[in-house]
């Protein structure tokens, strides 16, 4: 399991992904998800927006990140 800057996301990285959670303080780039669609048929992808920010590990950020489940984490 790990975080993921979705703006600025390296895919060749992912490993076998089952579910993405997208957590977002601003629009969604609908090209990305449609590119991780293609490229993890699998996947299944959940969302959510936050009008004041996402909190990570070191407090709160604005952006797009995500939560990234790989198979090997079940």
């Amino acid at each position: 399991m790990q975080i993921v800057n979705l703006s600025r996301p390296n895919l060749e990285i992912w490993h076998e992904p089952a579910f993405l959670i997208v957590y977002t303080t601003q629009s969604l780039n609908t090209a990305l998800v449609h590119e991780i669609r293609n490229k993890f048929p699998n996947i299944t992808i959940w969302g959510l927006s936050s009008y004041h920010g996402v909190l990570l590990a070191d407090g709160f950020k604005r952006g797009t990140y995500g939560l990234l489940i790989e198979d090997a984490d079940n």
